[in-house]
């Protein structure tokens, strides 16, 4: 999954976990939108979007020269999309609107729901920055749509109040049309056959239910406030444990998000493999400070107390080690450590934990090597033996190092030391190690 992530958003990495529990006699397997009416008002214990100015008129979009050169188009399309974020910032609805082609009424209702969907986001940050030289290649279908039109592709930056320390970024494939004097945005999906697929937000499925917890936030759908409810305890109880585990040297504030279907996870979150049998995935921005946590709602109601602590607990040390890790950090070292902490005083017996490796080992099928990035595919049909390998190689490193040992390993791996260096010995001596290690414990 990762690898995929990174081709696809260059250093924006991905992250799951696939666990294979028995809690209290349970057998638990992880799992790894449409509507535009305006959210009901947020209970007491959510947290709310800042207050609403009046609305404005929507003048700030009267018509502008016609652009005789490209440069003057882009000069006019970016200071259309800047007067659309402050409308959305300002929450003028009005204004907002006035951004949208006048011809496409079905496009300007989704807009509008969009708009309302976001009602409850408490944004500190939302703009739109053309990319030069992404331009689309002419399509006489577009052009007997709307005749004068452009598509181009627009990063999306924005920044969530509370939790967002930078900014988080999207891509966006966006078509404009030119009517009159004036350019206006007409869509955001005209270019999905080629390939170029605006990224969606959580509020691009429907309203946004913001729930404040202490540690951060939760955002969801409405209807999900009870499974919204149950992670925003667990995040509270899962950050001390992480800080206390990695350190404090880090927001300790971490965005959880709920779709309301795994099909909307898919479209959220875009691997390039399934993410049905993930029970959770962090999201990494482009520099520690904007990422985000993926909850799969399928995989809530098969949980219970202990396997949602893991999976927490699991998630959000990612995104607390995100700044200790680096390009050339392997997988099985990075999820190693997430399972770590997760598993830390959850007091799940190891042959419980590890259930499909410990079958191998019994079975004399010692694995011949560390799990590779690639075998943290959702498609991997061995899923749970990458993880299950990855969190016994950490142990391991516990064992030999300790606790302070193991993680400033991680670092050095994190900032360029080849892993032989850092480890001290070649990677065949440490696997062999680890292999000696697997039959001791999964005997």
């Amino acid at each position: 999954m990762t690898a995929h992530r990174r081709k696809r958003v260059g250093r924006v990495v991905g992250f799951a976990l696939a666990l294979h529990l028995a809690v209290a006699g349970t057998a638990v397997v992880l799992l790894q939108p449409e509507g535009s009416p305006r959210p009901a008002p947020a209970a007491a214990s959510e947290t709310r979007g800042p207050a609403q100015p009046a609305t404005r008129a929507p003048s700030a979009f009267a018509a502008a020269p016609v652009p005789e050169t490209t440069d003057a188009r882009s000069t006019a399309v970016q200071a259309l999309l800047d007067r659309r974020a402050t409308a959305l910032l300002t929450r003028d609805r009005t204004g907002f609107l006035a951004s949208v082609d006048p011809r496409a009424t079905g496009v300007r209702a989704e807009q509008a729901a969009l708009f309302d969907a976001l009602a409850d986001v408490p944004l500190q940050e939302w703009g739109y920055a053309l990319v030069a030289g992404s331009d689309q290649e002419p399509d006489t279908r577009l052009t007997a749509r709307y005749g004068t039109w452009w598509g181009t592709r627009v990063t999306l930056r924005l920044k969530i109040a509370g939790v967002d320390s930078e900014s988080a970024r999207s891509t966006q494939h966006l078509t404009f049309v030119q009517r009159g004097a004036s350019w206006y945005f007409a869509s955001d999906d005209d270019f999905a056959g080629r390939g170029d697929v605006s990224q969606p937000g959580l509020w691009d499925g429907g309203p946004v239910v913001v729930r404040q917890a202490e540690h951060g936030l939760v955002l969801s759908h409405p209807g999900s406030e009870s499974a919204a409810r149950r992670i925003a305890a667990e995040l509270d109880r899962a950050v001390p444990r992480v800080s206390a585990a990695v350190g404090p040297d880090w927001s300790q504030r971490v965005l959880v998000v709920l779709p309301g279907s795994v099909e909307e996870l898919d479209r959220l979150v875009t691997t390039g493999a399934s993410l049905t049998r993930i029970a959770a995935l962090a999201v990494a921005g482009p520099g520690p400070g904007g990422d985000r946590v993926f909850v799969n709602p399928a995989a809530l109601g098969r949980i219970g107390p202990t396997a949602l602590r893991v999976v927490l607990t699991h998630e959000v040390t990612h995104v607390a080690a995100h700044r200790l890790g680096g390009p050339d950090t392997p997988l099985w070292l990075s999820e190693g450590l997430a399972d770590h902490v997760g598993y830390l005083g959850a007091d799940v017996p190891v042959g419980q934990a590890a259930a499909e490796l410990r079958e191998r080992i019994r079975a004399g099928r010692v694995p011949s090597a560390l799990p590779t990035d690639a075998d943290f595919s959702g498609d991997n049909p061995d899923l749970a033996l990458a993880y299950e390998g990855a969190w016994l190689a950490y142990e391991l490193l516990v064992e030999q190092r300790g606790e302070a040992g193991a993680l400033r390993l991680y670092r050095e791996v994190g900032t360029g030391t080849p892993l032989g260096e850092a480890l001290g010995t070649s990677p065949a001596a440490f696997t062999a190690a680890w292999q000696d290690s697997l039959r001791s414990r999964l005997r």
